[in-house]
C-alpha cells in the first residue's frame, strides 16, 4: 500500500505541475462556439454502481450491485485540461444469509451462525483528479479522467440475536473513468461517465448520468 500511495502521490504532483504551466500558456475564459465554458465548474451524477466485495458465496446470498452517486468540483485551465475534485458514494454491496450458510473472502472460509444474518459493505471516495476533454462539433466532448482517490469502506454486520458490529477500512489508490458530454448553452452540461476505483484491493464501478454547470 505505501508503494501505491507515493506512486499516486506523485502522480497529483505531475498533474498540478502540468496544469499550472498549461493555466500561463492560455489564460482566462474562452469562448466555443455558441455556448460558454467558465473557469469553474460544479456538478452532480448518479447511476448505477458496482462494488467488488472480494467476497465468492458457497451458500449465503450476495449482492454487489447498488445506486451511486458523485459530487464534484472542478477548475478549467484550458480547453482540454481541468482539475478537478470529487465525493462518491457508490452505495451498499450486502451479503445475507442463515445459520450455517458459508462464505469466502480473501481465501478464508466463513460461516453464519445466527439466521437472518447481514454484512454490508458501504464504500464513500474523496478524490483529485486530471481530467483532459476532447470537443466533437459544437455540443459535444470525449472526457477522461485520471487521479487519486482516498477511500473509505463502512462494515455493518447484524443477526437475530445477534447485537449489531460496525468497523471500517481506508487507503488511497488510483482510479480512472471516462464519458462523453452534451452542451447546452450557458455553461450548462449532460453527462454521462464510467469510473473504476480501486477499493481495498478490489475493483469497483460507478456508471453515471449528471448535469455540470461552469461560471
Amino acid at each position: 500500500m505505501q508503494s501505491k500511495r507515493f506512486g499516486a502521490l506523485a502522480l497529483v504532483s505531475a498533474l498540478l505541475l502540468f496544469t499550472a504551466a498549461t493555466a500561463q500558456a492560455q489564460p482566462g475564459r474562452f469562448q466555443t462556439g455558441h455556448f460558454y465554458t467558465g473557469r469553474f465548474y460544479i456538478g452532480v451524477a448518479g447511476g448505477s454502481s458496482n462494488i467488488d466485495t472480494r467476497v465468492t458465496t458457497v451458500t449465503a446470498h450476495l449482492d454487489e450491485s447498488s445506486t451511486g452517486y458523485k459530487i464534484y468540483g472542478g477548475y478549467d485551465l484550458s480547453r482540454n485540461f481541468a482539475v478537478e475534485f470529487a465525493y462518491a458514494d457508490l452505495g451498499e454491496g450486502k451479503l445475507t444469509g442463515n445459520n450455517g450458510d458459508r462464505f469466502i473472502r480473501d481465501n478464508v472460509l466463513y460461516q453464519f451462525t445466527a439466521n437472518n444474518a447481514e454484512l454490508k459493505f458501504n464504500p464513500t471516495l474523496i478524490s483529485a483528479a486530471g481530467v483532459f476533454t476532447a470537443r466533437v462539433g459544437r455540443r459535444f466532448d470525449l472526457h477522461g479522467r485520471i487521479g487519486v482517490a482516498s477511500w473509505n469502506v463502512d462494515y455493518t454486520a447484524s443477526a437475530t440475536g445477534v447485537p449489531g458490529s460496525t468497523g471500517s477500512d481506508s487507503g488511497s489508490d488510483i482510479f480512472f473513468g471516462g464519458g462523453v458530454g452534451l452542451h447546452f448553452g450557458w455553461g450548462w452540461r449532460l453527462t454521462a461517465d464510467y469510473e473504476s476505483y480501486s477499493i481495498d484491493n478490489g475493483d469497483s464501478t460507478l456508471l453515471s448520468i449528471g448535469l455540470a454547470k461552469s461560471f
